[in-house]
């Protein structure tokens, strides 16, 4: 098993601000935390949202056995909730979201 190359503290406020920015329709702010990959998956994510976005919280957070760390995000919207789970790691030093995936919709 490989030890995370960046701090879960670390991790957990780049995804709380990244989350509250999508929620805030910040989408400059939001998108610096996405690489390319990630940027690639967004459109699908984003259709599964609950319509307009009202508050999100970290439902939890685990390091992945490869040196990453999959963050948790529950979006609550006018039409539900929606759990979207965000593969970080270090790009150039910085937390980065490298994987996006809807886990409940």
């Amino acid at each position: 098993m490989n030890e995370a190359r960046i701090d879960e503290n670390a991790v957990r406020a780049e995804a709380e601000r990244h989350a509250n920015a999508t929620v805030a329709g910040d989408f400059r702010t939001a998108g610096a935390s996405l690489t390319q990959a990630a940027r690639d998956q967004a459109g699908d994510v984003m259709k599964a949202m609950p319509g307009q976005l009202s508050a999100c919280e970290i439902a939890g957070s685990e390091e992945d056995g490869n040196g990453n760390w999959l963050v948790d995000i529950r979006y609550t919207g006018d039409s539900g909730d929606v759990i979207v789970r965000s593969t970080w790691d270090e790009v150039e030093g910085n937390p980065m979201i490298t994987k996006l995936e809807v886990l409940e919709g």
